[in-house]
């Protein structure tokens, strides 16, 4: 299939990509391949200002090879009506594509995967205007500049309840804030997760801290040696995400003026407070889409959080060594400790 302007749809289903958006650049989330007469489509799509949209719109297609391209004029029912519904939602909105062929529906975004998109936007927009003072001179937002990958990440691997959450601390500048994934040292988010997208600018960007995205050649080694422990024990991505999923509590980074890191346990106690706010409603709202058995922190400060959003809950609550290479523990067979530590738990047999 391609889309009148030269904008392309390629491989098979399931797992289809489109590198481009209808209008304004936004995002395409899942497509799949026409083996049918016609293509039906399912749009739905939120911004932060508008409620959820939805629209059926139908779009010819040749059953002999699984290309086409869609008509561009107003008619309704055709990519026009597509079109001028999808301009109407702001720059950097997300919407999802439900397809039918014949009889059959495909799924292109499950109703978990959406919701956990528009609850990555909610936070993004609820953090982005929180004010942080000295020591801190730099704040990214990879949820902001690195959306396209955060979203195609959560499209792949937030599709359904998942037995076991780890939950992160923070981005760090040479993985997150690079990827757009929790952790996300590049080759193993590349070439295991399998996510890969175009990663902007922030706004304001640190000269000691560039973001490259997938060009960056630094080293995130936590991600590393997390990703790492993951694809060593379950060789397959879908292996892993069929019980497990990453994230992260807080999704800003921190900098000073010489580019040093700074976590978010170091943030004076207002700034701490607000900051809070947001991101214990989101980690509420990913565990009621998810329906975990088990919670786990990496790391103290991210058990912590745990602790205190969770208690009571019912739901078991546990922490892992933070595989940072600051911590002389870590450092000492972070892999073997944290295996160790999962089988003992009852997480991993």
């Amino acid at each position: 299939m391609a889309f009148t302007g030269g904008k392309r749809i390629f491989g098979d289903f399931p797992d289809v990509v489109i590198d481009k958006g209808i209008g304004s650049g936004l995002p395409v989330m899942g497509f799949g391949l026409v083996r049918d007469s016609e293509l039906h489509l399912g749009i739905s799509g939120r911004s932060s200002e508008e409620r959820v949209r939805r629209h059926d719109i139908r779009m010819p297609a040749d059953s002999s090879d699984g290309q086409s391209d869609f008509d561009s004029s107003p008619r309704p029912g055709y990519r026009g009506l597509a079109r001028y519904s999808l301009l109407r939602l702001e720059h950097g909105s997300t919407f999802c594509l439900t397809f039918r062929t014949g009889a059959d529906w495909i799924e292109g975004v499950t109703e978990e995967s959406r919701q956990m998109i528009d609850a990555a936007a909610a936070l993004r927009d609820a953090v982005k205007d929180l004010q942080f003072n000295a020591p801190i001179t730099h704040v990214y937002n990879p949820l902001d500049y690195a959306w396209d990958a955060h979203a195609l990440y959560l499209r792949k691997w937030a599709a359904g309840p998942r037995r076991v959450i780890f939950l992160g601390m923070n981005p760090g500048p040479w993985g997150m804030a690079q990827t757009g994934v929790p952790f996300g040292e590049i080759s193993l988010v590349r070439d295991w997760v399998g996510v890969e997208a175009a990663v902007r600018k922030p706004p304001v960007e640190h000269p000691k801290r560039p973001v490259e995205g997938f060009a960056c050649r630094r080293s995130e080694v936590s991600g590393k040696r997390l990703w790492g422990l993951f694809a060593e024990r379950f060789v397959d991505p879908d292996r892993f995400f069929s019980e497990h999923f990453v994230a992260n509590y807080c999704p800003l980074v921190f900098m000073d003026e010489g580019g040093r890191n700074r976590t978010p346990d170091k943030l004076p106690v207002g700034e701490a407070g607000a900051l809070r706010e947001p991101c214990d409603a989101h980690l509420r709202e990913i565990v009621r889409i998810l329906q975990p058995e088990f919670l786990i922190g990496v790391g103290g400060y991210a058990g912590k959080r745990l602790r205190e959003v969770f208690s009571g809950d019912g739901i078991r609550v546990e922490s892992i060594l933070h595989p940072s290479p600051a911590s002389p523990a870590a450092n000492r067979g972070w892999a073997k400790a944290a295996d160790a530590a999962l089988r003992g738990m009852g997480v991993w047999n």
